[in-house]
């Protein structure tokens, strides 16, 4: 439920970003719980795009918060919400969004009047220095977001792709291969390692560095973009700029279409689309 000029409503928070970039933000609206109708606004408004809308899930209070990405971060929302009533406090190491009861994330709106999940940031950020955090906040009960959501099975991914690295670290073998301006070999090996998961779409995350003119891909069920950017960086001059993108492969190539977000192809990686 919204609270705008309803003062009394109980599931209700508004929140004054103050000063960002310069001037001053109006209120910020940031929905509780919110319904079919409120997430309609913001495909009306908003889009369908899939970092439109940050969102913050509290397991303990089965509480769901959503609000515009554009106009603040997870944890400035979370302090807002701690400071006015509407979160019970939260302890956890570093910042309190990597609570193991919070789950945070982006998403896209739709005109059915629910939400898209999209990607954690706060999972990619800790993947590497606290697993044990991460698989406490995965095994929460997250059921409870299925009203809001079309799917919550990325919450089933994430938690696969937990226990399959937490395996592969203990063996010492990751079990997957990131191909770096791949050739037609390459890619007819990437579709080979792709089919031996039992993935039929063929899926695949990939990493762009434009600046070194430099395209990585790899099997996108086997690691998060952290996970293999966090690799890269220690034997290779990767971009911390570097974009991050997921698709699908088609005749031994990447899918323009199937891209999860808006993007121009650079001239110099065009031979690996179609």
């Amino acid at each position: 439920m919204r609270f705008n000029q309803y003062l009394h409503e109980e599931y209700c928070t508004v929140v004054r970003v103050g000063r960002m970039g310069g001037t001053r933000n109006p209120l910020l609206e940031i929905y509780v719980n919110p319904s079919k109708d409120e997430v309609k606004e913001y495909y009306l408004s908003l889009g369908d795009g899939m970092e439109e809308i940050r969102y913050t899930a509290d397991s303990r209070t089965k509480k769901l918060f959503i609000w515009d990405a554009n106009h603040l971060n997870h944890h400035n929302a979370i302090l807002h919400l701690i400071k006015v009533g509407e979160m019970k406090l939260v302890s956890a190491p570093g910042f309190p969004q990597y609570s193991e009861y919070l789950l945070n994330g982006f998403a896209g709106a739709t005109r059915n009047g629910k939400l898209e999940m999209g990607d954690s940031d706060d999972l990619f950020t800790i993947w590497n220095t606290d697993r044990t955090r991460i698989q406490s906040k995965l095994n929460q009960d997250w059921t409870w977001l299925k009203p809001y959501f079309n799917s919550i099975s990325q919450i089933k991914q994430w938690k696969k792709l937990h226990e399959e690295y937490e395996t592969t670290l203990r063996s010492g073998d990751m079990h997957y291969t990131v191909f770096k301006n791949p050739d037609s070999n390459d890619f007819k090996d990437l579709v080979k390692e792709i089919r031996r998961g039992g993935d039929r779409d063929l899926n695949v995350r990939m990493l762009v560095d434009e600046e070194h003119e430099n395209l990585y891909i790899w099997d996108a069920n086997k690691a998060l973009h952290y996970t293999v950017m966090h690799n890269l960086v220690k034997t290779t001059n990767i971009s911390n700029k570097s974009s991050q993108l997921s698709s699908t492969l088609h005749n031994n190539k990447i899918s323009f279409r199937d891209l999860d977000i808006p993007w121009s192809v650079p001239s110099w990686c065009k031979e690996y689309f179609i």
